[in-house]
């Protein structure tokens, strides 16, 4: 993700992150993948470059700035058992929703009193059972009570409620 009007996504942020899929990972003995958006702040590329880029258990690193990104969004969530996305994108956070996979978000700090729509809207799909919210230090934690969860994640099926809503007005 990357800075918005409302959220700002600092290097610390990020590598602190990165901390908490890495630690889940050793723990699982998994790997992970990480992409950065068209509108993450170079500093914020650079620091998850230096965090990633002699770790073994990161399998993939693709910075917006330098690689080309289309199409690789949906390979990575469907090579992934979970999907840790940052919440300031509701199209990253529907994105990793339809994609079947258990899905935990992030919230990015806020820039002051902000918009609270994406506050609500994340509250909402967790409430619906989509996502699961965590502050950056229970990460870890959250991955790995998702990884040993048996129930299959609820997948956001876009296409069906469309055509659940055409039919009751046809």
């Amino acid at each position: 993700g990357g800075d918005t009007a409302d959220y700002a996504l600092s290097p610390f942020f990020a590598e602190t992150l990165i901390g908490q899929v890495r630690a889940a990972c050793e723990a699982a003995d998994g790997w992970y993948l990480v992409t950065t958006s068209r509108r993450t702040a170079p500093s914020v590329e650079r620091a998850l470059a230096e965090q990633t880029e002699r770790d073994p258990r990161c399998r993939l690193l693709l910075l917006a700035s330098r690689d080309p990104l289309d199409g690789t969004m949906h390979g990575m969530l469907g090579s992934s058992d979970v999907a840790v996305v940052t919440g300031e994108s509701i199209s990253m956070v529907t994105e990793a929703c339809t994609s079947g996979r258990r899905v935990i978000v992030v919230e990015p700090p806020m820039r002051g009193a902000g918009s609270r729509k994406h506050q609500r809207f994340l509250a909402d799909l967790a409430g619906d059972g989509y996502i699961r919210l965590a502050v950056v230090p229970e990460v870890a934690g959250t991955i790995h009570r998702a990884l040993r969860e048996s129930r299959l994640p609820k997948r956001l099926d876009n296409l069906a409620a469309v055509h659940d809503a055409v039919a009751r007005l046809v």
